[in-house]
């Protein structure tokens, strides 16, 4: 009675490990194809510690199994040691499916979040970019705000459209320039 119920709880063991592995594999798929909310992580926390609850229910099991096939002949019986070495073999499976899968959802995280900081990269690089090009006017203007005396096209009729004139045009300038290097 004792195998049965052994072997009913092992293999049992075995389909929760299966059931974590497609979770598992389903938030893989959601964090390659960009699915993969920030404020899901914590699914990922709970599926941690479900494997860990599986490695702590399953690695008693192989212990007692062990022990099981040592013991006296006459308290379990020869013939069936095997039986026992077979529920063994069975709770090591586990065992390493559990490994398997916190290692792989460490790595999970681990992408999850180089995936997030490459977004923020590519976010801050637009900002720059942006900040540039809105850097250029504004220390110009500044200058020409400044109410000096002795301005270049300060006392020209047509100065202050040539200076916008010449702003604008190396804004669109710095933009291409900007934007051919992948950074606007």
């Amino acid at each position: 009675i004792l195998y049965a119920v052994l072997d009913y709880l092992v293999d049992e063991l075995m389909l929760i490990g299966v059931h974590l592995q497609e979770k598992l594999d389903h938030l893989e798929s959601m964090i390659f194809d960009n699915r993969f909310e920030s404020s899901e992580i914590q699914s990922i926390y709970d599926l941690k510690r479900k494997v860990a609850r599986l490695h702590n229910m399953s690695a008693p099991v192989g212990d007692m199994c062990a022990e099981l096939s040592r013991l006296h002949p006459e308290i379990v019986p020869k013939e069936l040691i095997p039986y026992y070495r077979d529920i063994q073999d069975h709770v090591q499976r586990t065992n390493r499916l559990t490994f398997m899968l916190r290692d792989a959802l460490s790595d999970a995280l681990q992408v999850n979040m180089s995936l997030i900081t490459i977004r923020q990269n590519e976010v801050v690089k637009r900002l720059a970019g942006w900040g540039a090009i809105l850097t250029l006017p504004t220390i110009i203007f500044t200058m020409y705000g400044t109410n000096f005396k002795y301005m270049p096209l300060y006392d020209w009729d047509i100065g202050y459209p040539v200076v916008l004139a010449l702003t604008g045009l190396a804004c669109r300038e710095l933009y291409k320039k900007l934007k051919s290097s992948g950074w606007l």
